[in-house]
Order: structure tokens, then sequence, then C-alpha cells
């Protein structure tokens, strides 16, 4: 690619070494390899950076607190390099994954962000309940007013979206310097990507690329309750109305979670009671936080 300068890999991770080996062997088996790879581990062990540096890629090895959040920001200090891509510890790359991004944001300069294509995703059209929950929506890598997203799965184009999944978000540094992960979304981090997405949308496009195309295995480990995540979400979703306003509102916030409390809740009937219930009660309560606690709910 004329006029290419360097690119910079980021990989957080935290316990998973088997998981992180799949991914890093995925890398070294692509056609195009990052100019430098960033390993940013929170693991209570030594195992991930003992492979590390046994590793004959570029991998600049970090040890960081624990946090999705705080350990992208940590990676973000870092870059000096042209483009970031972000990726998850449990995915693998197929061989024209960073070629392609690199390309996309290439030929088209005003884009900022650009995300591949989740190969293993679930891209059934959403069920009509669901959709009158605004959980999802047929239009595709969206952010609705509810805060709740839409993914792109396998499309025949790139087109232009709201948000990049965490697992596959690469970014134009030049346009993003000086944008932060909210680190008050702590641990598990639920919605920091879409959270980012929104900032990153506001100083330009966000592409999603087609052409890049990866596996998310969505690994067990280090995955919160089902439960405690219907939760988080309406917490998180409460915090995306408090700060973009003009894209999420809070009344719809409530609206969605009141309504997916209630689908739980006729599910339960049918199968899976005790879970069904529990997330049914998780809806209602993270309603309550919100309403009580306002502006402070905790994230």
């Amino acid at each position: 690619m004329e006029g290419w300068q360097s690119d910079a890999l980021v990989i957080c991770t935290r316990n998973r070494v088997t998981d992180l080996k799949r991914c890093l062997a995925s890398v070294d088996d692509a056609s195009y390899i990052p100019t430098r790879i960033l390993v940013v581990d929170s693991s209570d062990g030594s195992e991930t950076e003992e492979y590390c540096g046994q590793s004959n890629l570029p991998i600049t090895y970090i040890r960081a607190p624990r946090g999705l959040t705080i350990q992208r920001n940590i990676a973000l200090a870092e870059i000096h390099e042209e483009i970031v891509h972000f990726i998850d510890d449990d995915v693998e790359v197929e061989t024209d994954y960073f070629q392609a991004l690199n390309q996309a944001l290439h030929d088209s300069p005003q884009t900022v962000g650009a995300g591949g294509a989740i190969v293993n995703a679930d891209g059934n059209r959403p069920e009509l309940l669901a959709r009158l929950a605004l959980k999802s929506s047929i239009h595709p890598g969206r952010v609705l007013r509810s805060g709740y997203n839409s993914g792109c799965f396998e499309l025949p184009r790139a087109i232009n979206v709201d948000w990049l999944p965490g697992c596959t978000m690469s970014f134009r540094m030049s346009a993003i310097r000086g944008l932060k992960f909210d680190e008050r979304r702590k641990g598990y981090a639920l919605g920091e990507d879409v959270d980012f997405g929104l900032k990153a949308l506001e100083r330009g496009p966000l592409l999603h690329t087609p052409a890049a195309r990866l596996v998310h295995h969505v690994s067990p480990t280090n995955r919160a309750d089902q439960a405690k995540l219907v939760r988080a979400s309406v917490h998180n979703r409460w915090a995306l109305a408090t700060d973009f306003p003009e894209r999420v509102s809070r009344a719809v916030v409530v609206y969605s979670s009141i309504a997916e409390g209630l689908i739980f809740a006729v599910k339960s009937v049918k199968r899976g009671r005790g879970l069904r219930r529990r997330m049914a009660a998780a809806a209602f309560a993270g309603v309550a936080d919100v309403l009580r606690r306002g502006s402070n709910v905790d994230l």
C-alpha cells in the first residue's frame, strides 16, 4: 500500500493463555503481521508472560492492573504507530484480516475506525420480541435509542456503522488521539466498545469491513453470570444515555429494560425457569437502580 507507515496490534488478556496461544498462532499465519504486538496482561500467574517471551512474534509484553478498559488505555498510551488494531484474546483472525483493515483505512482517509466480520456470530434475523423491546434491529451496525446495539455479521459490502465490536476494532491514531476507554466500566467492562465507538464516531465515520474476517470463540474464562450481566447492561446503557443523550434516551433505556424483564419472565414458563427468572428480576432491579441513583449509578 503506497504511503503505508506502521501499525500496532493490542491484545488484552487475563488468565487465558490457551486462548491467547491460539489467537497469536492465527496472527503468525496472517499474510501481513502488524509492526508491533502489545500483549497487555493482568493474569494472576506468569504463564502468559513466559509464553510471550518465547514467541518469535514482535511482542511487547505489558503487565497491567485488572480491568479491560484500564488495560486498553495503557496500550493506547504506548501507541506511536499510524494504526492500532484491537482484537480479543479468544479470536482467530483469517489470513488477510489485517491487510483488509489497513487497506480500508488507507483507501478512505476520512474514516476514523474499521472493524471486521465475526464469521461465527448469529446472523439470523432478530426475533420480533427483541425488536419490540428495542434490543436489536434489522439495520446492522446501529446503536439504538435503548443503548442496545445491532451487529453486522457477514454483509456483502462495507457499510458505515455507529460502533465497532470490541473483539475487532481498528482506529487511525491521529483521529482518536486523546480519547480513552471509560474506566468506570470495570472488570468485564460491559459496553465499553459501544461507548468508545460513539466517542470515535464524533470525529469521523466508522466502517464495517467484511473482507476482514475472524472467528470469535467467546472463551468461558472470566465470563460474568448472565443475570449479573442483565443488571449491568441497564446500568451501562443508562450511562450511554447520560453521556450521549442525542443518541440514547434514558426513557427508552427504562422501557427496553422493563420489556426485556417481561420477556424473560414469559420465557421462564417454557424453559430455563431458574435462570430466566433471575434474569427477569435482574432487569427490574437494574431499572430500580438507575431510577433511584440517577447519574450516580454504579458501572
